[in-house]
């Protein structure tokens, strides 16, 4: 069974959780553990991440904390210390690859559809932008 505790400015906090918070910052304090409320994982943080010095997660951890011996062990494994800065730049370039790809996934399926409206349209016996021809006054 589960012990919780509470703690003032964080309410009420499983036990484990101290433990492993203070195996993260044992190991560096410029890292934070958290959890991801929506799905109940825990993850590895730099405190002061890329998104206007927001913490940012490094390291996934799972939905159970370890004991502090074998976190600690995982850190040291995983090298967090020395590649957190490369993990956030990899994931940053993750990111924005996939929002370059999305994008332009979104530019083409827009023009798809605007063809499909067109196309509609003229069909109907109209046209979405209405062309007017004025006569020169040549002639």
């Amino acid at each position: 069974m589960q012990q919780n505790i509470w703690l003032p400015g964080s309410g009420v906090v499983p036990v484990g959780s101290i433990n492993a918070s203070k195996a993260v910052e044992d190991y560096d304090p410029s890292l934070m553990l958290g959890r991801n409320e929506q799905t109940g994982d825990w993850h590895v943080f730099v405190k002061d991440g890329p998104h206007d010095h927001q913490p940012f997660p490094v390291m996934y951890i799972g939905p159970e904390l370890p004991p502090y011996d074998a976190l600690q062990a995982l850190l040291y494994k995983n090298d967090v210390r020395r590649h957190g800065e490369k993990i956030v730049h990899a994931i940053e370039r993750r990111k924005a690859a996939e929002r370059e790809r999305l994008d332009k996934q979104h530019r083409d399926e827009n023009a798809e559809v605007a063809e499909h409206i067109e196309w509609g349209m003229r069909q109907m016996g109209a046209h979405p932008n209405p062309r007017i021809f004025v006569p020169s006054e040549k002639g």
